[in-house]
């Protein structure tokens, strides 16, 4: 598992609201309906045939926790934002991602580049996310 916080100076309605607008669109629902909903679509894989994405949302606790898995082939990797308030009105927002597959090989990568000394690069990408969401977050909200 891979995880990395930042601090967003916004209160935990503004900052979770945000999040869960931009899973809706990506799910096609409304906020506060996104519990179970499945999200599935084809990805070119380079070759003539596609490749199958279903994503599925797992986890929905207003200003606390939003989750969803990526499933693909025999891999699935879970996604989770966990949302906290800071006495300052700000919020701390922690992601995560855990990747698993069905094929043991594939497990054992997602294990071994998980460890401190290999988990650069996916630490650079939940790091990059967790940057541009507050840029947005707090951008977003000066402009208007």
């Amino acid at each position: 598992m891979v995880k990395d916080n930042i601090y967003i100076e916004k209160d935990i309605d503004t900052v979770y609201q945000f999040v869960e607008k931009a899973l809706c669109q990506t799910f096609k629902t409304s906020p506060g309906k996104l519990l179970n909903r499945k999200h599935t679509h084809q990805l070119s894989s380079g070759r003539n045939k596609g490749v199958k994405f279903e994503q599925t949302v797992i986890a929905q606790l207003k200003n606390e926790t939003l989750a969803f898995t990526s499933t693909f082939s025999d891999d699935m990797i879970t996604t989770t934002y966990v949302f906290e308030a800071y006495e300052d009105g700000g919020t701390f927002v922690t992601l995560m991602e855990d990747a698993r597959s069905s094929k043991t090989f594939r497990n054992y990568n997602y294990k071994l580049l998980s460890l401190p000394i290999l988990r650069g690069m996916s630490l650079k990408k939940i790091r990059m996310q967790l940057a541009r969401l507050k840029v947005t977050i707090e951008e977003g909200e000066k402009a208007e």
